[in-house]
């Protein structure tokens, strides 16, 4: 696991042993409450974080940790369930194996419908399960000795766990892990490969508003 992917790692930790130990003078008197959304709310939230490639992008290529901005706006339809559009971006630097040079970035957009499930809460933890589904749109950026890398846009699948833990009734600190599909083919100097797998695992923190 790289350095930039550590420090993350912790701070996420760092903010969700925060969010508990805020938990822990009230934990004689709260007890688990189903339904952890409201039918008729809305709720918007943009989350920051490092992502790294669950795999080599291609047998010849490696990638580096690269940075992931999220964007979501989502309505309650009934008290543990929720619905909307999520907006992803996550860049990463790609280098050649052999022989050895950068190769320049690739940059992933996916907008994804998701629902959100919100079974219930403790406290001010509301915990959550989501799953998206839609398109990557994938582009290049190329150095320039490097030869020009053209990848495919493809069907996007992303699956989601992370908790929310509200500061006051309108605004919450948010964690999540997110896993996303992005599985296609790539041509590379005009010759097209079918080994070209950029799916990955992002870790995120922000910040989401209620109203």
């Amino acid at each position: 696991m790289s350095e930039p992917v550590r420090w993350w790692c912790l701070y996420s930790l760092v903010v969700l042993s925060l969010a508990g130990t805020g938990q822990i003078g009230n934990a004689q008197a709260e007890t688990w409450t189903p339904g952890g959304a409201t039918p008729g709310q809305w709720y918007f939230g943009g989350r920051v974080g490092p992502s790294t490639l669950t795999q080599s992008l291609n047998s010849d290529l490696d990638s580096a940790t690269g940075p992931t901005l999220n964007f979501q706006g989502m309505y309650g339809v009934t008290d543990w369930m929720a619905v909307g559009l999520m907006l992803e971006w996550e860049r990463h630097g790609i280098d050649q194996e052999r022989p050895r040079r950068d190769l320049g970035s690739m940059d992933t957009v996916s907008l994804l419908p998701t629902v959100e499930v919100r079974p219930g809460h403790f406290g001010s933890v509301y915990p959550y399960v989501s799953m998206g589904l839609g398109v990557n749109v994938n582009s290049f950026s190329e150095d320039r000795s490097a030869p020009r890398v053209s990848p495919s846009n493809n069907f996007a699948f992303r699956l989601a766990a992370g908790g929310d833990y509200f500061i006051t009734k309108a605004i919450a600190l948010n964690s999540e892990f997110a896993w996303k599909r992005n599985d296609g083919h790539a041509d590379i100097g005009g010759i097209r490969t079918n080994d070209w797998n950029a799916s990955s695992f992002a870790w995120l923190v922000g910040v989401k508003w209620f109203y």
